[in-house]
């Protein structure tokens, strides 16, 4: 795969600029970037705000294989989140977060709203485009379980207000946040392959950690799912955006796992080197 990537870019340069020559160890995809600016300096816009060269939109679905309940371009934005981590206060000023309003209400399937449990999952998936390029790479893939909002819904439905904001619980029920589709693993749990970004959320974790750390996992931490009550829609919950970041769930090494509270967060000044190991097309 890494090496299809790297004949693609190539093959994109040398079509551009056939004049090139093959090169040894080149980087086709830094070097058709750089030539793209066609010698024009980085803008003030994007020294400032790393945000600024990248789009995001958000998709999803009641199911893998159900039709598309919504999509739509959402809003890069930051957040603060303290995290208490092996006794030590750790404050992230620039947390990366995505929000997503959408045009119109989303129903939620009657399995959702009914009580009991239910098979249909929010499956969702974030693209993200480069500006510079115009190229696109899948960013994640996660599923929400209905039973990440139950208890909350089933108290919140009755606001007199109609409109009202439920945090997930993701970390009592994972998302399975990662690349492509589920799959169950040998101890019968739902994964997807790892995002390919982990790692780099891993090297620019706090100094010292990495030799504490046990196991990892990526989790979409905090999940904040906003939905209202539409009267001319009927008196069910419709769902009308959300709010999301990333986190990092770390096992210790005396196997203590963090709360969602403790999840380390991708953090906005490292969204460019993070979105390198992305699959850019």
């Amino acid at each position: 795969e890494v090496e299809n990537r790297r004949v693609l870019w190539r093959t994109l340069c040398l079509q551009r600029w056939p004049d090139l020559g093959e090169g040894l160890a080149v980087d086709w995809r830094r070097r058709y970037r750089v030539l793209s600016r066609d010698g024009q300096p980085l803008s003030q816009e994007k020294v400032e705000d790393p945000l600024a060269d990248f789009s995001f939109v958000v998709q999803g679905r009641w199911g893998a294989d159900a039709p598309v309940a919504f999509s739509t371009v959402v809003r890069a934005g930051r957040y603060s989140a303290n995290v208490s981590m092996h006794g030590n206060e750790l404050e992230f000023r620039d947390a990366f977060q995505l929000e997503a309003a959408f045009s119109a209400p989303v129903p939620l399937p009657a399995s959702w709203t009914a009580s009991g449990p239910s098979a249909d999952r929010l499956d969702v998936s974030i693209l993200v485009r480069s500006r510079t390029d115009d190229t696109v790479a899948h960013l994640i893939c996660f599923s929400v379980d209905k039973r990440t909002i139950a208890a909350p819904l089933a108290g919140a439905r009755n606001d007199p207000s109609g409109r009202f904001s439920i945090v997930a619980d993701t970390f009592n029920f994972p998302t399975a946040a990662g690349c492509g589709g589920l799959f169950t693993d040998g101890q019968g749990k739902r994964r997807r392959t790892q995002a390919p970004w982990l790692t780099n959320m891993i090297d620019t974790s706090p100094a010292g950690l990495e030799e504490l750390i046990m196991g990892v996992r990526l989790e979409v931490s905090p999940l904040m799912l906003h939905l209202a009550v539409e009267p001319q829609l009927g008196p069910e919950p419709h769902l009308r955006g959300m709010r999301l970041g990333f986190g990092m769930i770390v096992e210790f090494a005396d196997g203590v796992m963090q709360t969602l509270d403790g999840a380390l967060p991708l953090c906005v000044k490292d969204v460019p080197a993070t979105f390198e190991h992305l699959d850019w097309v």
